[in-house]
């Protein structure tokens, strides 16, 4: 017998291409509405951030308060979740075009924008003295 007649027994690997494991259409209804709270998380955290300059009111002397520290705190507030969202959006995008499941992205940078929130509170805050 010849080596070259042999055939390959082992099955295929199952990718997401494959029509069985791709997400149907309940993960993709739930993927964009998680997609839109997340969106409106991130505009509340930002509008949050415009606030945080309103701890300079506590400052009784210029010597007292760190105005640089609590300005840094509040761009980080205020901009940092949208750079978040800019790379969410394109990734749950990218991942439902590849049609892979794509639920938990909306959901990790949800938290992603409260630590980021959380950072320039802290930034700010601190820069009161």
């Amino acid at each position: 017998m010849d080596d070259t007649t042999q055939h390959d027994t082992t099955e295929p690997e199952t990718t997401a291409a494959d029509p069985a494991s791709r997400p149907g259409a309940g993960h993709v209804v739930a993927t964009l509405l998680l997609l839109a709270l997340f969106l409106v998380v991130t505009a509340t955290v930002s509008l949050g951030g415009v606030f945080l300059p309103s701890f300079t009111e506590d400052c009784i002397t210029d010597a007292a308060c760190d105005r640089a520290r609590i300005g840094w705190g509040s761009l980080l507030a205020i901009f940092g979740p949208w750079l978040v969202a800019l790379v969410v959006v394109i990734w749950t995008t990218v991942r439902m075009l590849q049609r892979r499941a794509a639920r938990r992205v909306p959901i990790l940078g949800t938290f992603a924008n409260l630590a980021l929130f959380a950072l320039g509170l802290w930034l700010a805050a601190s820069g009161v003295g």
